[in-house]
């Protein structure tokens, strides 16, 4: 007599994870830009996303759900990185402000990167999926869990607080000429 297969408790999750790993994998890839972290990113989000297995949403979410935990943990990694930028930044002062390894960087690229420090996460968020990842509107707001027309709104009050620092920047710049 035969007996029936007994799954494991976590049988679905591991085909979810199969099912689903190379999408996780191409979007945090795409988050970070393919850095070295990526990797670190993936096993973070699939230990999250073990441990909450039992409170997952609905079959037709779950990829909306797995690509939230990633986006959270990538979020919480890209914060920590800024604020241990931060730290060693005000510890060396403006030694190296206008350089990088001895070469000069594009002013205008410079001048970006140092508006973008002083957005807010979710602003820079936006205008990373949107211009940087160049993902539609409708994407977005099923990554994000808002809707179509708070993306927009989001990504116009985005664009004009990152022209407005760039503006006072470029002047404050233009003063020590």
């Amino acid at each position: 007599m035969s007996r029936p297969s007994r799954k494991s408790p976590h049988h679905d999750f591991d085909e979810t994870i199969r099912r689903y790993l190379g999408d996780l994998q191409r979007f945090v890839g795409i988050l970070t830009d393919w850095s070295d972290d990526c990797d670190d990113l993936i096993s973070e989000t699939i230990t999250t996303a073990f441990e909450k297995w039992a409170k997952r949403p609905e079959d037709e979410l779950i990829l909306s759900w797995l690509f939230r935990i990633a986006r959270n943990h990538v979020l919480n990694h890209e914060r920590s990185k800024r604020t241990r930028f931060r730290r060693q930044s005000s510890a060396l002062g403006d030694i190296g402000r206008i350089s990088d390894g001895g070469e000069f960087v594009d002013l205008q690229a410079h001048l970006l990167g140092e508006a973008f420090k002083e957005l807010s996460d979710k602003e820079i968020q936006i205008l990373t999926l949107f211009y940087w990842d160049r993902l539609p509107a409708l994407t977005i707001c099923r990554l994000l869990s808002i809707s179509e027309s708070q993306v927009y709104v989001r990504l116009h009050r985005a664009r004009s607080h990152l022209l407005a620092v760039m503006g006072r920047l470029e002047r404050l710049g233009g003063e020590h000429d």
